[in-house]
């Protein structure tokens, strides 16, 4: 049985209808093993239906970007080059035009990419969501290896891209983080209804623990009690020490 897939595009700005194929392949008799799409072919079809999607999607944009936002004149093209974005489904390599400001409106000769300007991260925020993800759970080398055996970016994951890319998500989320919390030692306090607690004043805590024998046990195997032992530093400079026996004060002094 021959099965062919074909990507069908119907687009209002470009006023064209495009029909594409995007895979073709034959299916064998009938067994556990071949029963539906492989994996190999399954990540072809899927990168062949995102390639159609994204080739339609850039013609548009382009066709769109290339006129003046005020008064709608077609803008003088200096060059065609192409962007590298990296996505779940592969790696593209998107073609852009680079065009020239409108002399009229912005009376400049300067040249620009809109593909560019609208695609300023080169890799989509779907990659980079499940990269962070297992790298959190697993090695760099694992990370690769089992992104690569599900989906169809051999090519595009590479260890040193991999950690810069991780490394970029991880100082998002910190000047995230950091914009989002009242610092410590402000004092300032959270709105009421926010579920982070308000700011304490200890700035360190240290705990260590110890079984002490005592000193009237009848024998070696007798007499052994827990000891828990602890100190706070605050901010202003002070310090509080507290100890308590396990199983005999609930709140150590």
């Amino acid at each position: 049985m021959r099965i062919t897939v074909k990507l069908l595009i119907e687009s209002e700005a470009l006023s064209e209808r495009t029909e594409t194929t995007v895979a073709a392949f034959d299916c064998d008799e009938l067994s556990a093993a071949s029963l539906g799409l492989p994996l190999a072919e399954a990540k072809a079809l899927l990168e062949g239906v995102q390639r159609g999607v994204v080739d339609a999607q850039v013609k548009d944009y382009v066709l769109r970007a290339s006129h003046c936002p005020r008064c709608d004149a077609g803008l003088a093209r200096k060059g065609l080059h192409r962007i590298v974005y990296r996505t779940p489904l592969g790696r593209l390599s998107l073609p852009g035009p680079r065009l020239y400001k409108c002399s009229y409106c912005d009376g400049s000769r300067q040249s620009f990419s809109p593909l560019a300007q609208r695609l300023k991260e080169r890799t989509s925020p779907e990659l980079q969501y499940l990269e962070s993800k297992f790298v959190g759970l697993v090695s760099y080398g694992a990370t690769i290896g089992l992104l690569s055996e599900v989906l169809p970016i051999t090519a595009s994951l590479k260890l040193t891209s991999l950690k810069r890319r991780t490394r970029g998500v991880g100082k998002r989320l910190d000047a995230d983080r950091k914009a989002k919390t009242v610092p410590l030692h402000e004092g300032s306090a959270f709105p009421e209804d926010s579920p982070i607690p308000g700011p304490s004043p200890v700035v360190a805590v240290g705990i260590d623990g110890g079984y002490v024998r005592a000193h009237n046990a009848n024998s070696r195997q007798a007499g052994w009690f827990e000891v828990m032992v602890g100190k706070t530093l605050h901010y202003d400079g002070k310090a509080k020490c507290f100890a308590y026996v396990h199983r005999q004060k609930d709140n150590p002094p």
